[in-house]
């Protein structure tokens, strides 16, 4: 199993930098990957957290949680190392997509044995919406590599049932919802239904401890977030402000008819 297993991740790895050098666009230095992109330079120079494109064109330094911090932070890390070009920050992204393909493999494993789990590495390594997103700087691939692990430390909690490994599950959530916000409601709709699940009818105590520990780890990461942004902003922002900007594009009049039908108008 490790060895096939190993090839299955060796595979991935290789899929995703033929596709970044053969299929993904040349072009990526606009909108969300530009941001990203920006913003990691702008804190691996020890800059903060600003807003890159105000940067780039006026050298203000506005503070911004257009997105949530963690895609930018973990490209940071290669920028302070030298790797600062675009290309340097796709083949970082890279390593996260095949990081999701061993999680692929291990959450497979538990779930249905290692034929299941070699089998979900392969679908991993191949699927298009996986490697594409690493081509392109986009915030996804990350997100979903920590629902695996958020997935993977679940199956792993209801093995040992120890405090620790609940509270992991809410870390990876919490890191989750730092690279989009919608990595919360795996709070609900994973961490309510299997603890509730698994303990069964245990002492009500031992279900409110366990949801408790998992609520812990996920606000030991997003607090320090939350609480910068309260005190740089006027008004309350628990992750991002993005999900507004895509309410006012897409959800209005122009883009439910007409020429721009299904479009995005930024006017």
């Amino acid at each position: 199993f490790a060895r096939l297993a190993t090839a299955v991740v060796a595979g991935g790895f290789v899929v995703r930098v033929v596709t970044l050098l053969t299929v993904a666009p040349e072009r990526t230095d606009g909108g969300d990957p530009l941001y990203y992109h920006a913003q990691a330079n702008l804190l691996g120079g020890g800059r903060g957290f600003l807003e890159p494109l105000n940067w780039i064109a006026r050298a203000d330094t506005l503070p911004s949680a257009l997105h949530g911090p963690l895609y930018s932070l973990y490209l940071s890390f290669f920028s302070r190392l030298g790797a600062t070009t675009y290309v340097d920050h796709k083949l970082a992204s890279v390593l996260v997509g095949t990081a999701t393909v061993a999680v692929a493999v291990l959450i497979g494993r538990r779930v249905g044995g290692a034929a299941v789990g070699i089998a979900a590495g392969v679908l991993a390594a191949v699927y298009p919406n996986l490697w594409v997103i690493d081509g392109i700087l986009f915030p996804e691939g990350i997100f979903v590599l920590l629902c695996g692990l958020a997935v993977l430390g679940a199956y792993r909690w209801r093995e040992t049932r120890r405090p620790l490994d609940i509270a992991l599950v809410g870390v990876a959530i919490g890191l989750s919802a730092l690279a989009r916000g919608e990595g919360i409601f795996l709070g609900p709709l994973l961490v309510l239904p299997w603890v509730l699940r698994t303990l069964g009818r245990a002492a009500w105590r031992q279900r409110v401890g366990a949801l408790a520990w998992a609520a812990v780890g996920a606000l030991v990461i997003v607090g320090p977030w939350t609480a910068r942004n309260l005190v740089r902003f006027e008004e309350p922002v628990p992750l991002s402000t993005n999900g507004n900007e895509l309410h006012v594009y897409s959800n209005c009049p122009d883009a439910y008819g007409g020429k721009f039908l299904g479009y995005w108008v930024f006017a």
